[in-house]
């Protein structure tokens, strides 16, 4: 079954102001706008413990993976489910997991305190954590485009990947500003609320179910994958978004260490991070100027190669404002690409596969981290940060070689 905004009509396109102000898509959007703070408080704020108990990254590594390993496995079986399934229900289910896993560790470190916590403590709250965006994500992109005219997906697109923007901003200075000021465990409190308070908007959105999609191929997971094997450039697209996501991986699990590097001050773990969302955030007021002036394909193997030069530098880096910088110049090759590449798909890919498809495109976006995390660690603590470094822009560098073949 698919899921339709009531009462859509057929009007001229509103611009991004009028979405986000409107009653459905708008309570939609600041809604996740909460939750996605809610991850990266959850994450800056692990990590941070995690580099504070062990002084390991490949350990930080393990507690990014554990937090998005699970849309590897369960992100297409979520994604098969949101093509047949109830899309609210699916969402709901995920969020209250996200609220178990920060609400759970909360509670933990309140009773036992944070000294006393044992790292496989973190590990299986970022999986629990992370099982919940594996259900409910899939469901989240699927209804994207049902909350807007079909005139309007390229600005929900980009309005869908703010938040995640706003995030690398607010979230890990607001973790880490609330954990030195009031403890991890407020910190972890907080994202559950926000998990909480997205919950309730998904819950009353005005959604009506009403038909079910038209297909002679079915809702199964292989029909899925035999679909995607039948267009190359949604292959490519998937290796991009992978690629890209990698190559922003530096700008949480490895901003503990190049902290280190720069002078062990706590406080700048938040601030490289944040450096990096800025940098993602100031990129959206070009996006449009860029689309049009270059197009999609090239903004995004643009916005890849930026991403890659500006890390390669970073390794070299060795005072906190260049950090800072090349991070902010990251992120704006982040927001360039990511955004390309996911409104490319949406609108290259069938409706009735849509949720299998942008299922891929989450363990592509969020699953590769936790194969990011694990290599970045593995790569620090076995040889050096600037390597680990080296390897994700080289990484990235090849997809932004391979976006301008695409047809």
């Amino acid at each position: 079954m698919t899921e339709v905004r009531a009462g859509e009509g057929s009007a001229a396109a509103r611009n991004s102001l009028k979405l986000v102000l409107d009653r459905v898509f708008g309570s939609y959007f600041w809604g996740l706008n909460l939750a996605t703070w809610a991850v990266w408080i959850h994450s800056i704020v692990s990590v941070s413990l995690a580099y504070q108990l062990t002084r390991s990254t490949l350990v930080v590594g393990l507690v990014m993976a554990a937090q998005w390993s699970p849309q590897i496995v369960l992100a297409p079986l979520s994604g098969a489910m949101a093509d047949r399934g109830n899309l609210r229900r699916q969402i709901l289910l995920g969020r209250s997991l996200a609220i178990l896993g920060s609400g759970g560790l909360a509670v933990w470190i309140a009773v036992v305190g944070a000294a006393a916590l044992p790292v496989p403590a973190l590990v299986g709250a970022g999986l629990v954590l992370g099982i919940g965006f594996a259900i409910g994500g899939p469901a989240l992109n699927a209804m994207l485009p049902l909350l807007v005219r079909p005139s309007e997906l390229p600005q929900a697109v980009a309005l869908y990947n703010l938040p995640g923007t706003l995030a690398r901003v607010a979230g890990p200075v607001l973790g880490v500003a609330i954990m030195v000021f009031a403890g991890p465990a407020q910190a972890f409190a907080m994202a559950a609320a926000a998990h909480v308070v997205f919950a309730l908007v998904i819950r009353t959105l005005p959604l009506e179910r009403t038909k079910r999609l038209a297909s002679n191929v079915g809702t199964s997971l292989l029909g899925g994958f035999r679909y995607l094997r039948s267009d190359t450039g949604l292959l490519v697209l998937l290796f991009g978004t992978a690629a890209v996501s990698i190559g922003a991986d530096p700008a949480i699990t490895l901003v503990p260490s190049l902290s280190e590097k720069l002078g062990d001050d706590q406080a700048l773990v938040g601030v490289l991070a944040a450096s990096f969302g800025v940098g993602a955030m100031a990129a959206y007021p070009v996006l449009s100027v860029s689309r049009r002036l270059l197009g999609r394909v090239r903004t995004g193997a643009g916005g890849a190669a930026l991403l890659a030069v500006s890390t390669l530098v970073l390794a070299v880096a060795d005072l906190p404002w260049l950090a800072c910088a090349l991070l902010g110049l990251a992120g704006v090759g982040m927001t360039l690409a990511v955004t390309s590449f996911s409104t490319m798909l949406y609108e290259r890919v069938a409706e009735e596969f849509r949720g299998r498809v942008m299922a891929l495109w989450t363990v592509a976006l969020t699953g590769s981290r936790a194969l990011a995390g694990t290599m970045n660690g593995l790569i620090v603590d076995t040889f050096s940060l600037e390597a680990a470094l080296a390897v994700c822009s080289v990484l990235v560098l090849v997809a932004a070689c391979l976006l301008p073949c695409l047809r």
